[in-house]
């Protein structure tokens, strides 16, 4: 979701040197402040910080700073101008954290797994469900079967294994493991 923002922002116009993304998962920032990041990133796009107002910035995997939503309270008092945008896996404890520090500055949202019929689709994989309906009641209600069993069972360890995310489903790694 992250990357599709930002290519939506070039798409609009945004000048690429106006955008951030800090992966805060990646182990050369262990222990780095966000604003110590974000400085760097301003102090390496050869852009003015005055100009704040026409940034985006995003942090990715915000879990790993510890006290991050103070971090992150800073900075959105510091920078009101900025358009912050942060996720984070540990979903519980970051909207609790969110709302302790954050005193209306963040708006969270939950970004559930996708559901099977949500991984058969973005597989490209929908031949192996088909809607039927049946007679209940002297109404037709639908329901899925499946059209190749055995393959739809491959289909759904792999969900299991690797969950519903549509990082995972686009990994060569991952998909080269069934194929």
């Amino acid at each position: 979701m992250l990357f599709h923002t930002v290519q939506r922002l070039l798409e609009e116009g945004t000048p690429a040197r106006r955008l951030v993304y800090l992966s805060i998962e990646t182990p050369i920032y262990t222990g780095i402040a966000l604003e110590s990041l974000l400085r760097i990133a301003w102090e390496a796009s050869g852009e003015q910080v005055e100009k704040a107002s026409e940034w985006a910035v995003f942090f990715d995997e915000i879990q790993y700073l510890k006290d991050w939503e103070i971090h992150l309270k800073s900075l959105a008092d510091s920078f009101r101008n900025v358009k912050f945008v942060v996720s984070g896996s540990a979903a519980a404890a970051l909207k609790l954290k969110s709302r302790e520090s954050g005193a209306g500055r963040f708006t969270d949202f939950m970004l559930p797994p996708l559901t099977f019929n949500e991984f058969i689709e973005l597989k490209g994989n929908n031949h192996l469900i088909k809607q039927v309906f049946l007679q209940i009641g002297g109404k037709n209600v639908p329901y899925f079967g499946a059209t190749f069993e055995k393959e739809l069972n491959e289909q759904f360890i792999e969900y299991i294994n690797y969950g519903g995310y549509p990082e995972v489903i686009f990994s060569e790694i991952t998909s080269s493991k069934f194929t």
